[in-house]
């Protein structure tokens, strides 16, 4: 039962983590201008027919921001190639003149495959909780593949969902460590079963020669 309550609150922590981060995602009022692959070169476009010049500056999904650059004008066609997009998340791109728009650094990855990934994450923990106390080792290996799951899930969402980088890297963090802890705990725990088999048979090994020389 305590076995039962700990996969429980595992699970309930990390799936609470992953909906708070999509609750908390950042939301945007510039104009949506597409998504981008990290490492893409962009051409950000403006139009005005009025205007001397089209000077902008750009901040980085770290709150980070660059200085005012100005866009080439051809026939009243204003372009500026951003080459800078490493990051993932949102990038706004904030005019001196009063406008913006925003563009998304990340992969487009179905709503459908992470909540995948979710249902397959509590199925491990589930059926973890079915083996008896004596395995063990099974339930500790499908506890870990569970986590696994949950940080795989976390990892895709950070690149797909503007607005969650801060959050899941919280989460990874955290749930690093429990997969390390958990690996070393499988580590110790099957390490000492060894040493006691060992043990044991030299026991018995020793028993059995000591019956022989009475004999």
């Amino acid at each position: 039962m305590k076995t039962k309550n700990i996969l429980f609150g595992l699970g309930t922590f990390f799936i609470a983590l992953f909906l708070f981060s999509m609750v908390s995602a950042i939301s945007n009022d510039c104009a949506n201008y597409g998504t981008y692959n990290p490492g893409e070169s962009i051409n950000l476009i403006q139009t005005c027919t009025t205007c001397s010049g089209i000077n902008a500056s750009i901040v980085y999904p770290n709150g980070s921001q660059t200085g005012s650059f100005a866009f080439q004008n051809i026939n009243n066609v204003y372009n500026y190639t951003f080459t800078n997009t490493e990051k993932l998340g949102n990038y706004n791109v904030i005019g001196l003149d009063a406008w913006c728009y925003y563009f998304k650094v990340g992969y487009d990855v179905p709503l459908g495959v992470i909540i995948a990934f979710i249902i397959v994450s509590g199925l491990l923990f589930f059926v973890s909780t079915l083996f008896a106390k004596e395995q063990k080792g099974v339930k500790t290996l499908l506890i870990m593949f569970g986590i696994g799951f949950i940080l795989l899930t976390m990892q895709i969402a950070k690149s797909s969902i503007p607005g969650l980088e801060k959050v899941m890297n919280s989460g990874l963090i955290m749930g690093l460590v429990l997969l390390i802890f958990m690996l070393a705990y499988f580590m110790i725990m099957y390490t000492k079963e060894i040493f006691i088999k060992l043990r044991n048979s030299w026991k018995e090994k020793k028993a059995a020669s000591f019956g022989e020389v009475i004999q």
